[in-house]
């Protein structure tokens, strides 16, 4: 870089160089490519500047991770009063003092600092020759991207030599910040541009307002046609109290419903029947998948045995070893002269068999008691049932009564609404003539203004087709000049080196050379290892054998003491466990509540057995009042099947508007609606 600049020609640099940062991206073209298409036609090629720029650029992005270490780190501290926007300006600055210093020189970077406002190139230029910093986490985050040798030598070194002079100039522009001093050469002060003398139009008249055409003020809608009249409201009132007292009473009874009401079977016919399922069930198995039976030769093979891992084998082979030597220390004190426990188990165990004798009795005393108190429980709730009976047979009478008072109610309001609705169909005949006057003028004024929408609509269309005509004819033309590009490619040679100047680089050929060559020592690393590994597995194998071998021996020996255990167990419960006889004739006081719970269970048999005689009576009452329910529905269905014709007869008649439209219908088939509730 042998340029001296000048003021002009440094804030050119500058200004250029961060501009071809900000608008350049990787991905889309190469370096070179992107300076030419900057440049075009700003500067000529030969120009010094351009060239300066150029080498720049290329630095730029050549260091770019390295720039990127000191640039982010400085965002970090300053980044809340630092613009984000002028990076690529403090990139730049930091590829001319780091790697360039000895051809730019301490003049033309006092001219780039010059064009700048001196807090903002304080600020970076404090942060950057921080020699902390420089001999700290800088010099360690350089040396991760190239050889440690080569930042030593080639950055830092070089840099030490300008940091005393780029320290006092550090120095001044602080001492210049902080006393408010102007630079000794003033800037040249910018043309300051003047408006235009022109004529001045005159200002427009601004039109008279069109007076827009008013219609006559329509007459408003009765309020009556959307209101519905106050005897409906009064009806809906009545029928949703009446609804409300009969739910509260189908509640109540429902409520304090007797058994007999809904009578079930017994427990017999209950037993009965799912034998009967059971049975057939049984004879419908006929495609039930069957098993295979196990072959002869595992046949009294008895339980097959439990494949354990080394680390169960272990494990239980310890605690055999365990047991061994505590019986053997056992053996060892009986021998000396120590005494057994076996009185001691004796007698505990004769206190057990008298603690479970009267553990059964207490049990059976117990479940006595529970039997005797459900019996007596049953025998109440069928007494309470009874009365309840009698109390439901008094509310339906009463029910019945308030049925036909309802219903005699019901027949003389229809008769006054019928009257009240012919009332008002004829006196709506001339206001229905009215209204279909009013809308056949509506009608012809509406069609009127839909076809002139219809023409507005239609040439809003043709302007909005031709548009988009135009517009679909420039895409096309875009797309056009976007296909013509002239395709990128580049050769690859895979026996070339990059080219960056690395101590370690290669070329991927050789790459692929060292890796395959490291690949076959791994691979005999692994074939020796695998041999030692088979070796121990071996050895550990025999001493599991081995183990295996001594731990079935003491689990037959355990087996066959554990069998003993257990048949000497079982004689020994036989013969101190008596029956429920046995416990009772004991207890005198066992054979009172035994007699006591035969006693209920007696007397709750003989009131089932007068129950099921009196069931066949209330199923009789109970058919009896069904066939009555259904001969008033049938009658009222009658009765409404008669309203009906009538209304039919009516609109027939003419009285009453045969079209469903008609606005004053509505109150006709709302009347009858209710009538039907």
């Amino acid at each position: 870089m042998g340029l001296t600049l000048t003021k002009e020609t440094a804030q050119q640099l500058l200004q250029h160089s961060q501009e071809i940062l900000d608008s350049f991206r990787s991905a889309d073209m190469a370096v070179d490519a992107h300076a030419n298409q900057y440049f075009d036609g700003v500067l000529p090629r030969d120009d010094p500047v351009r060239v300066t720029i150029v080498e720049i650029f290329a630095g730029c992005i050549r260091y770019e991770k390295a720039l990127d270490t000191v640039i982010t780190a400085f965002y970090n501290v300053e980044g809340r009063v630092v613009k984000r926007s002028e990076q690529n300006l403090y990139r730049v600055f930091a590829y001319l003092i780091v790697f360039r210093m000895e051809e730019l020189g301490i003049p033309n970077l006092k001219k780039l600092i010059a064009t700048l406002e001196r807090k903002r190139i304080y600020r970076f230029l404090s942060f950057l020759l921080n020699r902390k910093h420089l001999y700290t986490w800088m010099l360690d985050e350089w040396a991760k991207l190239y050889d440690r040798v080569y930042v030593e030598n080639e950055i830092i070194s070089p840099l030490e030599e300008f940091l005393p002079q780029l320290e006092e100039i550090l120095e001044r522009l602080r001492v210049q910040i902080e006393e408010g001093l102007k630079s000794k050469k003033e800037l040249i002060k910018p043309t300051e541009p003047q408006p235009f003398t022109l004529t001045e139009p005159k200002p427009r008249s601004v039109p008279m307002p069109e007076e827009l055409p008013t219609l006559a003020p329509s007459r408003p809608v009765p309020s009556s046609t959307y209101e519905r009249p106050q005897e409906s409201a009064d009806l809906a009132e009545r029928r949703r109290k009446n609804r409300e007292v009969a739910e509260q009473r189908l509640a109540e009874a429902t409520r304090q419903r007797p058994r007999c009401a809904d009578p079930g079977k017994s427990e017999k016919c209950e037993r009965k029947i799912r034998e009967i399922r059971a049975e057939q069930e049984r004879a419908l198995a006929f495609d039930a998948p069957k098993s295979n039976p196990m072959p002869k030769e595992r046949q009294g093979a008895g339980q097959a045995a439990v494949k354990l891992n080394a680390a169960a084998i272990m494990r239980e082979w310890a605690r055999y070893r365990e047991a061994e030597k505590r019986e053997a220390e056992r053996l060892g004190a009986l021998e000396a002269g120590a005494f057994d426990k076996s009185a001691f188990e004796a007698w505990q165990q004769a206190q057990k068999e008298a603690d479970l004798q009267s553990q059964l009795a207490e049990l059976e005393r117990r479940r006595l008691e529970g039997q005797l108190s459900y019996e007596e429980a049953v025998i109440a709730r069928r007494r309470l049932a009874e009365s309840n009976r009698a109390v439901v047979e008094k509310e339906r009478e009463a029910a019945a009564e308030r049925q036909e008072e309802l219903a005699a109610m019901r027949a003389a309001e229809e008769e006054q609404l019928k009257q009240r609705m012919a009332e008002i169909m004829a006196g709506h005949a001339k206001a229905r003539q009215a209204v279909r006057d009013a809308q056949k003028a509506k009608a012809l004024s509406r069609a009127e203004q839909q076809q002139e929408t219809e023409e507005l609509l239609k040439q809003a269309y043709e302007e909005a087709a031709a548009e988009l005509r135009r517009k679909m004819e420039l895409i096309a033309e875009i797309r056009a000049i976007e296909a013509t590009q002239a395709p990128r490619e580049k050769r690859l040679d895979l026996t070339e080196i990059a080219g960056f100047g690395f101590l370690s680089e290669m070329s991927i050929a050789e790459l692929r050379e060292r890796l395959s060559l490291a690949k076959q020592r791994q691979t005999q690393e692994m074939e020796e290892k695998r041999d030692q590994i088979l070796e121990e597995k071996q050895a550990k194998d025999e001493k599991l054998l081995h183990t295996m071998e001594l731990i079935g021996r003491h689990r037959a020996e355990r087996s066959r003491a554990a069998a003993a255990r257990q048949e000497e167990k079982k004689k020994r419960a036989e013969n101190s466990r008596p029956g429920q006889p046995k416990i009772r004739a004991r207890d005198p006081r066992l054979s009172d509540l035994a007699q006591q719970v035969q006693a209920r269970k007696q007397e709750r048999q003989e009131m089932q057995q007068q129950e099921r005689q009196g069931s066949n009576l209330a199923l009789k009452t109970t058919k009896a009042m069904s066939r009555e329910k259904k001969a008033r529905e049938a009658a009222r269905w009658a009765q409404l099947e008669s309203a009906q014709e009538r209304v039919a007869r009516l609109r027939t008649s003419g009285i009453v508007s045969a079209d469903p439209n008609a606005p004053d219908e509505r109150f006709p088939r709302q009347s009858s609606r209710m009538t039907c509730t």
